[in-house]
């Protein structure tokens, strides 16, 4: 099967083909919403398309194509996973109460291992009357909210479930995972097993079957979306692959959840969400924090006291940060000296500037540019000296 990603004329979306046999696919749905078309194509976007033509055009070694026409810049054809990746029969532990799903199959019966071993994974659009009731589980298994509200039950214990909540459960852990009726969840789950697994597991703050907020969520849905794909690949180093971005997930997690768990305010989450988003935008020309809260309308307390409970820091540590950043490319990439990149980037002088380098990188921007300066001789000599092997 075959499926489109494409960048529109306006707006964000993307788009998906596939054959009217193989059913339709689910698309990175953090942000889109879903237009089912009636030839089995499916669109997650946020805007309208514009032309929605679907039509068959080619059938190439045994696989039927789509052609659409929707007003873009540009098609890409990307193969995604084919129905015949279904091991059949589909394992008891998958649910069928879904809409569209995608799905990856690597190994059904791991044996006794350290090493993280990767099941099977997938993402899946739920029914609303959807409802998982398990008193265990064969594997460990990780989930994370990217669509809609739920609960999830664990232990006893009952989580609420939001866009950007990840979860776990694994052996003897029981669980049930309930879908909003009026809001239904997109989600994303990934299996394993492995005693590495279960260290990890028990050293993240998904230890104890807590479920966690994240922030930003994307960076959790783009590594599910690197397991989507390299799960499905049939390449030769797949489960290798895969076992690595569990550890990444796992790293990830632990970097991006919200001091809290789920407790915390969503609408406090999306105003820092919100104030970074505008930092990141415009550090170039932002000088002092009270200037940032002014700007976005909030108490300068109340300003670092989110970036605290959400960021793990300051909005002057960020700030500062993303300048030194920046400096960096200034001076290498641009040529800029030390004067003209603080001028660039708001510092009164020099000095200030250098000291607000050194705090970030150890060293004082002129001797990194000295040292960046005499590690490309070193390597130009290197090139320049090596043996030319004869033609």
């Amino acid at each position: 099967m075959f499926a489109v990603r494409f960048v529109p004329d306006r707006g964000d979306c993307s788009a998906r083909a596939s054959s009217e046999h193989a059913g339709p696919q689910l698309g990175f749905g953090l942000v889109g919403k879903s237009i089912a078309d009636t030839d089995g194509v499916l669109f997650e976007s946020e805007h309208e398309l514009g032309e929605r033509t679907a039509k068959a055009s080619a059938k190439l070694a045994g696989r039927e194509w789509h052609r659409l026409t929707l007003g873009c810049r540009f098609l890409t054809f990307l193969q995604v996973a084919s129905p015949a990746l279904e091991p059949t029969p589909r394992p008891g532990f998958v649910s069928t109460q879904v809409t569209e799903a995608r799905r990856y199959y690597l190994n059904l019966s791991p044996p006794p291992t350290r090493e993280i071993v990767v099941v099977c994974g997938g993402c899946e659009r739920v029914r609303p009357e959807y409802v998982v009731q398990r008193e265990g589980f064969p594997f460990f298994a990780i989930e994370f909210v990217a669509e809609g509200e739920g609960t999830v039950r664990v232990n006893g214990k009952t989580h609420r479930l939001r866009p950007g909540v990840a979860f776990a459960y694994g052996p003897s852990v029981a669980h049930c995972i309930r879908s909003d009726p009026d809001r239904p969840m997109l989600k994303y789950y990934v299996d394993f097993a492995g005693a590495e697994a279960e260290r990890l597991l028990a050293g993240s703050p998904l230890a104890g079957w807590q479920p966690i907020q994240t922030s930003p969520a994307r960076e959790i849905g783009e590594i599910f979306e690197m397991l989507q794909r390299d799960g499905a690949s049939n390449g030769p180093f797949a489960p290798q692959v895969c076992a690595a971005l569990v550890s990444l997930l796992l790293m990830k997690l632990a970097e991006r959840a919200v001091p809290g768990g789920t407790a915390g305010e969503p609408r406090a989450l999306a105003t820092y969400e919100r104030v970074k988003a505008w930092i990141e935008q415009h550090f170039e020309e932002v000088r002092t924090v009270e200037e940032i809260a002014t700007t976005c309308g909030l108490d300068v307390t109340y300003l670092c006291r989110l970036f605290q409970r959400f960021g793990h820091g300051t909005p002057y540590r960020l700030l500062t940060r993303l300048k030194m950043n920046r400096a960096a490319e200034l001076l290498l990439d641009h040529g800029l000296l030390v004067k003209e990149t603080a001028a660039e980037l708001g510092f009164a002088d020099a000095y200030h500037f250098s000291r607000s380098f050194k705090r970030v990188y150890g060293l004082a921007p002129e001797r990194f540019l000295h040292q960046r300066q005499a590690l490309g001789r070193d390597v130009e000599g290197r090139f320049s000296s090596a043996e030319v092997p004869p033609m």
